[in-house]
């Protein structure tokens, strides 16, 4: 049996800002839309909505069909700091 760490080890709380009047990201880099712009247009094909529920960057961008990229989880670990 494999150990897979949890990513959500350390977190202490989660804000969700709809509106950007809690927390500034100086730079977004958003993986997720990343991927689905490597995926293809919308209407190209039927893609998992990350929002939806718990899924890893690498989990969703092969559900898009779309090749991981290990910078995408390295601009998301940058954006947590």
């Amino acid at each position: 049996m494999t150990h897979t760490p949890n990513p959500f080890a350390g977190l202490r709380a989660v804000a969700f800002d709809c509106f950007g009047t809690l927390l500034e990201i100086r730079r977004p880099a958003n993986p997720w839309r990343r991927i689905l712009a490597a995926a293809g247009p919308p209407g190209a094909g039927s893609h998992p909505d990350p929002r939806r529920g718990p899924l890893s960057l690498r989990a969703f961008a092969a559900a898009c069909g779309v090749e991981f990229r290990p910078e995408w989880e390295a601009e998301l670990a940058e954006e947590r700091e």
